[in-house]
């Protein structure tokens, strides 16, 4: 059942994403910005890329915390 449930959440993040948000910090700890949409998010190398509400391709490195909401 639980790897059922795991594959359903794979299907629905590969193709509508999930409701996340997205917040990037500074080296002391402040945060420079936030995201907050349903994304579909890829690492590409030292970086995350995902479409933001304005359908901007952002590519985001840094400290970067991810969060299901």
């Amino acid at each position: 059942m639980e790897k059922q449930k795991e594959s359903i959440k794979n299907l629905k993040s590969d193709t509508i994403g999930i409701k996340k948000k997205v917040t990037l910090f500074d080296c002391d700890k402040n945060v420079i910005r936030n995201w907050k949409n349903r994304f579909k998010i890829e690492v590409q190398g030292y970086y995350l890329s995902f479409i933001d509400d304005n359908d901007k391709d952002n590519k985001t490195s840094g400290t970067i915390i991810v969060e299901e909401t």
